[in-house]
């Protein structure tokens, strides 16, 4: 809750993973993003390529994350095509 109070304070975004810390920030209308849109972000600013960002999202998924695959499938195909 230090990270949401703290981006209130200053007006800042979050990034979480935490279900129940995105929804206490959409509450406070705190602007809330998770590793989908930061992975999203290095890719279009170049600082990391589709391939590391599939590498990454694999060993994630190995790992038990419990991302929405099927979105995180659709943004690397759609990057790829661009």
């Amino acid at each position: 809750m230090l990270a949401l109070t703290l981006a209130k304070y200053e007006g800042c975004q979050l990034l979480t993973g935490d279900k129940a810390l995105r929804d206490a920030a959409k509450e406070l209308n705190v602007e809330v993003h998770g590793t989908i849109w930061l992975v999203e972000q290095m890719l279009q600013g170049e600082k990391i390529t589709v391939d590391v960002a599939r590498i990454a999202f694999r060993q994630m998924k190995d790992a038990g994350s419990r991302l929405p695959w099927a979105e995180v499938d659709s943004m690397l195909e759609r990057l790829v095509k661009e």
